[in-house]
């Protein structure tokens, strides 16, 4: 069984490269501090290197952050900071080779696919990660997106075996915790009748924690600017407080992904 490992040394002989370079790869920024504090630096980006898509999730003092990983392994690397500034690698979301040797492939993962956009939550003092792996089968059949769900008590870990959301189109998956307690799936996908090429449809749909992350019990809610489902959305983003922007035939929950728009 073999994986695809990040080579040190390559990383390594690129830093002394890079050192020896004029061009400047990191940048000192100035922090915003009360009078009653000293002007301090920090370096930018505070987390040099491969670490694409973050997901921070704060829990009291302390913060976490996630990130992709495509088709490396250990897959999903976990920082710890109580700072946002100085962060600590504590673990990863994949560290065993049997969470990616069976319904998540990484063995023969292809070089643009793998672990994409990952999202890290936290419930009831349980950690939760979901994210995608884009996958295609070496003997040229169809892409799949495997969108899968790790939980740990402890975000160092270890993580849990992936549970896998059989049946969830697309990529880019979160998980949204409501106060009455129930779970939903947030998700998107190309819709069957898309009007464009490359269309995205926001979708989501109740997921049972307590059945082992079952998404058959629920019928999903598609959101698309045209539909009446949207008003679901609407209602639950405007209750939450959340600004909400429209553009044709897709609704998003924030603005900077929409060139142009019109606030609902």
């Amino acid at each position: 069984m073999e994986f695809h490992k990040m080579p040190l040394a390559a990383l390594g002989i690129a830093s002394l490269l890079l050192a020896s370079c004029d061009v400047s790869v990191s940048h000192e920024t100035e922090l915003s501090v009360s009078d009653t504090q000293s002007a301090t630096t920090f370096t930018n980006p505070i987390l040099p290197g491969g670490y694409p898509d973050p997901s921070i999730c704060r829990v009291g003092g302390d913060f976490y952050i996630v990130n992709s990983s495509f088709e490396f392994f250990p897959g999903l690397p976990i920082h710890h900071s109580t700072d946002l500034v100085n962060w600590t690698l504590i673990g990863h979301g994949l560290h065993r080779p049997e969470q990616a040797s069976s319904a998540v492939n990484l063995i023969d993962v292809q070089s643009d696919g793998g672990i994409h956009a990952p999202s890290l939550r936290c419930r009831d003092d349980k950690f939760y990660l979901i994210t995608t792996n884009v996958y295609s089968p070496p003997d040229g059949g169809d892409t799949q997106m495997v969108n899968f769900v790790l939980t740990a008590d402890d975000p160092a870990g270890p993580w849990s075996e992936p549970h896998v959301i059989n049946g969830a189109p697309g990529i880019d998956p979160d998980l949204f915790f409501d106060d009455d307690g129930t779970v939903w799936y947030v998700g998107n996908h190309g819709p069957d009748d898309a009007s464009y090429p490359g269309e995205g449809e926001i979708w989501l749909q109740q997921l049972d924690l307590d059945r082992g992350l079952d998404r058959s019990r629920f019928r999903p809610t598609f959101v698309t600017f045209s539909e009446p489902q949207q008003g679901f959305m609407l209602n639950e983003l405007q209750r939450l407080d959340v600004p909400v922007y429209s553009a044709p035939l897709v609704l998003y929950p924030e603005q900077d992904n929409i060139d142009e728009g019109t606030i609902a």
